[in-house]
């Protein structure tokens, strides 16, 4: 028997939430994120409690820091784009950007759960996951 992607998951199932639902999901947790983003920025959670437990100095903290907080926007108006809630040339593009994004949130899902801090294995990864399975809804046609 050869197994496919419905039996991991309905994608009927997933199609009962509404994209301006799951936009609205993702684009709350995205801007949670982005201040989350900020407190370490600021030094209110230490930058070594993120990204693994890898950065090695507060230069590096900020330059992923600065880089996470700007995909994190890119990725708020690409979703919000994708419900037609933002105009951009093509909508295809804001399609294309969700496989993307579904892509980067399942494997970031995988790095959460090999991280060396707690704090991103127990939070953040059912969090990367929900925001997997809500960007894939988002690139879903209808």
């Amino acid at each position: 028997m050869i197994l496919t992607a419905n039996h991991w998951l309905d994608l009927n199932m997933l199609k009962r939430i509404s994209k301006a639902r799951a936009a609205g999901i993702v684009t709350l947790t995205l801007a949670i994120i982005i201040c989350f983003h900020i407190t370490v920025l600021v030094g209110i959670v230490p930058y070594d409690m993120v990204w693994g437990g890898r950065l090695n100095s507060a230069d590096e903290m900020f330059v992923f820091e600065l880089s996470s907080i700007f995909i994190n926007l890119v990725m708020i108006i690409m979703v919000n784009a994708r419900i037609g809630k933002l105009k951009i040339p093509s909508i295809k593009v804001a399609g294309v950007f969700m496989w993307i994004f579904f892509v980067i949130f399942t494997l970031n899902t995988i790095g959460n759960l090999l991280a060396k801090q707690s704090l991103e294995t127990y939070i953040f990864t059912p969090v990367t996951f929900i925001l997997a399975i809500l960007m894939l809804r988002l690139a879903l046609k209808d």
